[in-house]
């Protein structure tokens, strides 16, 4: 509609001096031409000739959707919603008849169609059989009676009548639960983590597990990674804050980030902002000078004694620049010939000092041939043989802790020079085998992922024989070393990479089942650390003697394993008195087996009342998954933990997980696998194909051949989870589908097909994605094997279900049913309900903590709308709150977002993807002239709300535009449906003419019209 653009309250006030002059509608002209208005012109004019009025077009309603998408409301019951020419139509709803009398036939949304039996449609004596509709009461035995609905309780035959059974009672005591149960299926107890919310925010969420309760999670962790922020929940603002990082709250940031000037961000006496001390030895100010070094202490009396001279020079023992260090000892000799590149950095009489590998003092002597040294408990275990090195011998001759060339001194004799730079020159080592050497004099030619810059490396080969688990370390090293390892050759990703793996600053690597073939190791370092080196390769997993797990299994941790940790040393620091399994020994604040635990902290005082379990973080990334603790405090260690389970180290691929190597089976067959470690690779086709669906599990892959044209049944009766099976003919990637199924019996999957001679590829997939466990597939010649639990004769052979012989072996005949609901039922390898399901297959179980398997965070629109708990909080998809920003995840409370209210509360009411003021409904770009329906006048016109309001009827422009020049409280809802002055009071037709051209005011609705 055509306009123009004028001052409308320049206009609206003129207008009502119009009204106040006594001016009626009909002393106005009621059509003025469609040209630019001066609304100053004198009103005592000719009339100008009437234009024809045109009949008013009927308004076009903007678009409702755009795509399907838009119109579903996400309710299944009430049929699928389809975007039709900018509309949303209604689909059918779906048509649930069992065409059975007695069933009660209804759609549960998240179920779908449920039939469940009402005895009381039945004449009695009668009950109602959902598969044979009303059945006399006369009965044999139990069975006879058995209406197929635990809810209502086992029915009993007595005297040859049936009798109705006591309803379950399915309270499982825990509060946060919500107990019913449902028709044909039994008592489920779903976990509301609502009600386990206690409102704190940094404490992290609450969960409501079955069988257990509320239990807290972990709390929020607000780490960036940044050594340069200190990072902090904050409660009230509910989130992290970041704040520079200032060790000793002295005001100043450590040197090492950008712009620290703090030499010592630990001592808050050392700053930029401190006096020098002059007697302490320290740097206190920062400014790169210590004591009577320092300009500041030179008049000091500390300092009267000595006159700095300059510089110090080496080997005049004297202290030429007044640092109280002489010559060597003064680290400015550090690479004075003299001194050896020695740079002193204390006395060498403590244990640490004794077994670090460094002359600590620079007195010629590290470790244990250092005098000082020889009364430690390290250091009583070696007799020195020979006052330096023996290079080759395998013996540590001089007792410092470094064996050949990993002995400094060994460092530039032929046997330890660099030749094996690069893996074209690797150095050959067996398995296992030992290797030392040193990096010196190496180049820097790889660039470890897990240690920084690295610095110079060696490389090595290992040629592995067969599968076995292999362990790489650098025990014995004298740096602090980096681990890569190369499958195959060195120029393809590395399949490890570790900087302190290993005890102190040592590397490790376990290469769980290693593969036979080539395997290249570089020996590195972190951030240019370079020197002598210990490599270590064995079979099967080493200990390491101080992380506080017992990595080989042989029930010893860390220095109480004297094999393998007795001349580590950090163990020499340590003489065990005993194992710690008495309360007395883990509460006396030793560590009396020398495993690096202490009390409660060791493993062996896990049973004892004062030593329950204290949660120390998560369970879910690679280091707390392999390092022998139950860190979450869940009863489950390292792989046993479900958190741990999707990781690399934890999860082995089945051979045939992809279409590169199926695993050929013939006619007829039975073979048992799993899914544990398959990935997800491939996806059934469900059109045309009923009963199909599911498949975002993993899956595996067989080759069936096939040597005449028969009839084949496949099926997986015998598994433990919810399969989907489905048959290809080749290609096995992209060939065509010919048979698919999903569930047949429970949730084991069977289908049949005629088959010619050739090969066909079989699928063994998981329903949803947390869909595993172990398998059987089934290949049969002929009619289809008996399904033992849905009531029908299915091999034809006269017996029914638990009566054929077939079914001597199917759980469902032979268990006893239980609850399968709580963490522990649903981790115990069995189907105790007897619903052919177990453990995490079970449906009953997908709410426990042991069943859920995080993918990751919820919050994009993949996650918010694939029907799976991504991250494990007991909320899926739309009622996460990570997936409140989705459009999809918006629930309107209203058509349009219409009034002040809706237009100033902060939210989308009708799910349009914008709010308030940036919504079209609250601020029309055609009317409103930069006013929002806000109650307040944002371009200061005097008027408030003018034409910016949406409306479909007057009703909802009440009190629009109070306080203004003239309210807004009529509805224009035949032209642009927003609340706006009555035309009749500002003018009438000359108002409508001049701002809306071709238009006529209506005196009975007040909006101008055509």
């Amino acid at each position: 509609m055509k306009r123009h653009v004028l001052s409308l309250a320049g206009a609206l006030v003129a207008s009502y001096a119009l009204a106040a002059c006594g001016r009626s509608e009909l002393d106005v002209p009621e059509d003025v031409p469609d040209a630019h208005v001066v609304i100053d012109v004198p009103l005592d004019r000719p009339d100008t000739p009437d234009v024809p009025i045109v009949p008013d077009r009927p308004d076009v309603p903007g678009p409702q959707c755009f795509s399907d998408r838009d119109c579903d409301d996400s309710l299944t019951c009430n049929g699928v919603e389809s975007c039709q020419s900018g509309r949303c139509a209604q689909g059918p709803a779906p048509a649930c008849n069992d065409g059975v009398v007695c069933t009660v036939d209804q759609c549960v949304e998240g179920r779908g169609c449920v039939f469940a039996p009402d005895n009381s449609r039945c004449i009695s004596p009668a009950f109602c059989d959902p598969l044979r509709d009303c059945t006399p009461v006369e009965c044999a035995s139990d069975a006879n009676c058995d209406n197929g609905d635990p809810c209502d309780g086992a029915e009993r035959c007595a005297a040859g009548r049936c009798t109705r059974g006591t309803p379950l009672a399915c309270s499982d005591g825990v509060g946060c639960t919500t107990d019913r149960c449902i028709p044909g299926r039994g008592c489920v107890n779903l976990p509301d983590d609502n009600a386990c919310n206690d409102g704190s925010f940094c404490n992290g969420v609450e969960r409501c597990l079955a069988g257990r309760g509320c239990v807290p999670q972990m709390a929020i962790r607000c780490d960036d990674g940044d050594p340069c922020t200190t990072d902090s929940c904050d409660e009230a603002r509910r989130g992290c804050i970041t704040r520079p990082t200032d060790n000793d709250s002295d005001g100043f940031a450590p040197v090492t980030c950008a712009g620290g000037r703090d030499c010592n961000d630990n001592d808050r006496t050392v700053n930029p902002g401190a006096p020098e001390a002059c007697n302490d030895g320290r740097d206190n100010n920062c400014d790169g000078r210590s004591d009577c070094a320092d300009v500041m202490c030179a008049a000091t009396p500390a300092c009267g004694m000595c006159i700095p001279s300059g510089p110090e020079r080496c080997g005049d023992a004297l202290d030429n620049d007044c640092d109280r260090l002489v010559d060597c000892a003064d680290r400015d000799c550090a690479t004075a010939p003299l001194c050896n590149m020695c740079v002193p950095t204390g006395p060498e009489n403590d244990p640490m000092a004794c077994a670090d590998g460094v002359d600590n003092d620079c007195d010629g002597r590290l470790d244990c041939a250092d005098d000082l040294c020889a009364r430690m408990p390290g250091c009583a275990m070696c007799v020195p043989t020979a006052p330096v090195e023996v290079c080759g011998d395998g013996r540590d001759n001089d007792c410092n802790g470094a064996t050949d060339c990993a002995d400094p001194a060994c460092a530039t004799t032929d046997a330890c020079r660099v030749t094996n730079e690069t893996c074209a020159t690797a150095r050959i080592i067996s398995v296992p085998g030992r290797a030392s050497g040193t990096t010196m004099n190496a180049t820097d030619d790889f660039t470890p992922a897990c240690a920084g810059m690295g610095g110079p490396d060696v490389v090595y080969v290992v040629r592995n024989p067969t599968r076995q688990t292999i362990t790489i370390d650098t025990e014995g090293s004298a740096y602090d070393t980096a681990l890569i390892v190369f499958r195959g050759d060195c120029t393809t990703a590395p399949i490890a990479c570790d900087d302190d793996g290993g005890s102190g600053v040592n590397s490790r690597v376990v290469i769980p089942d290693a593969e036979p073939g080539t395997y290249f190791i570089v020996v590195d370092g972190w951030n240019t650390a370079r020197g002598a080196f210990q490599l270590n390769v064995s079979v099967g997993t080493r200990e390491v003697c101080d992380n506080r797990a017992d990595d080989d299994g042989d029930g010893l941790t860390d220095c109480a394993d004297r094999a393998d940790c007795a001349a580590s040393p950090f163990c020499m620091m340590c003489t065990p008195t005993g194992r710690e399994v008495t309360a007395a020994a883990c509460s006396n604040g030793l560590d009396d087996d020398c495993d690096g635990q202490t009390d409660c902290a060791d493993a062996e005082c896990a049973g004892l009342g004062m030593c329950a379990c204290v949660p120390t973080g998560t369970e879910a990334d690679a280091m707390s998954c392999a390092d022998g603790r139950d860190n979450d405090c869940d009863g489950q260690v390292d792989c046993a933990d479900m958190f741990c389970a999707p990781l690399p180290a934890c999860s082995v691929a089945p051979p045939n997980d992809t279409c590169a190597a199926p695993i050929v089976v013939t006619v007829p067959s039975s073979t048992m696998g799993n899914l544990n470690g398959a990935r997800n690779d491939f996806t059934p086709t469900t059109m045309g194909f009923p009963g199909c669906a599911g498949g975002a599990g993993g899956d595996v892959v067989y080759a069936l051949r096939v040597l005449r044209d028969t009839t084949l049944t496949l099926d997986t009766l015998g598994s433990n989870f919810d399969t989907v099976l489905y048959v290809r003919r080749s290609p096995c990637e992209s060939g065509p589908q010919i048979a698919c199924n999903d569930d047949t019996s429970g949730t084991t999957s069977r289908v049949t097909f005629t088959a010619t001679a050739g090969v066909y590829y079989v699928f063994v997939d998981g329903f949803g994605a947390e869909a595993r466990g172990n398998f059987v597939l089934n290949v049969t010649e002929g009619t289809p094997r008996e399904v033992c639990n849905n009531r029908r004769d299915d091999d034809g052979d006269g017996q029914v279900d638990c009566a054929d012989a077939d079914c001597a072996a199917d759980p469902t005949c032979r268990c006893v049913p239980a609850p399968e609901s709580s963490d522990l039922t649903c981790r115990d390898g069995r189907d105790n309900d007897c619903d052919g399901q177990a453990d995490c297959a079970d449906i009953d179980c997908r709410n426990t903590r042991a069943c859920c398997r995080p993918t990751g965070a919820e919050g994009d629109v993949r996650s918010c709308s694939d029907g799976v708990d991504n991250d494990c909080d007991g909320l899926v998809d739309c009622a996460d709150p990570g997936c409140a920003a989705q459009r999809m995840c918006c629930r309107p409370t209203a058509a349009r977002e219409m009034g002040v209210g809706a237009c100033t509360d902060g939210v989308d009411n009708d799910c349009d993807g914008v709010s308030d003021c940036s919504d079209s409904d609250c601020r029309p770009s055609a009317t409103s002239g930069g006013e929002c329906c806000n109650g307040v006048d944002d371009n200061s016109n005097r008027l408030i709300d003018e034409f910016a309001c949406a409306c479909e009827g007057s009703a909802q422009c009440s009190g629009v535009g109070a306080g203004g020049l003239f309210p807004s409280n009529t509805c224009w809802s035949t032209t642009f449906r927003v609340c706006a002055p009555r035309c009749d009071l500002l003018g009438g037709n000359l108002f409508c003419s001049n701002f809306f051209a071709g238009t006529r005011c209506n005196p009975m609705t007040g909006e101008c019209v055509r």
